[in-house]
């Protein structure tokens, strides 16, 4: 048995997996290596993706404000999503629309661009908060 099996039997309770590699439940590396499937690359990947955003990020926004905008687009799309990939799809989506409106309002309202971008996420994570009520 692997996590390409449609379902999988673990301790008795019913885990779904996806067919696509990146929907594949890869929580652990130990996980991953009993099952036989390759994670190195997809971490080394992680951890340069987040290398570039934490670059960028610093002259767009700020140290301060790096988390916050790092953890509100991962924790909203924890809300909506259902799965790992589609909690991943919605978090990049997030960061960038709230970055782009953002951006626009400071310009509009002449405001300092990163505290109004985690404005615009604490609103977009309050709001799909009060939709999981």
């Amino acid at each position: 048995m692997n996590l390409r099996d449609a379902r999988s039997s673990y301790g008795g309770t019913v885990v779904e997996t996806a067919q696509s590699p990146v929907g594949e439940d890869r929580r652990t590396q130990l996980l991953a290596a009993a099952d036989r499937v390759p994670v190195t690359r997809e971490d080394y990947l992680l951890n340069i993706a987040v290398a570039v955003t934490v670059v960028v990020a610093v002259k767009i926004v700020g140290v301060v404000l790096i988390a916050a905008f790092l953890v509100i687009p991962a924790a909203t799309a924890r809300l909506l999503a259902r799965t790992f990939f589609s909690m991943t799809l919605i978090s990049v989506a997030v960061g960038t629309l709230s970055a782009a409106v953002g951006l626009l309002a400071s310009y509009i309202l002449d405001l300092p661009s990163g505290a109004v971008i985690i404005l615009v996420q604490s609103l977009v994570f309050f709001a799909a908060f009060a939709l999981r009520l």
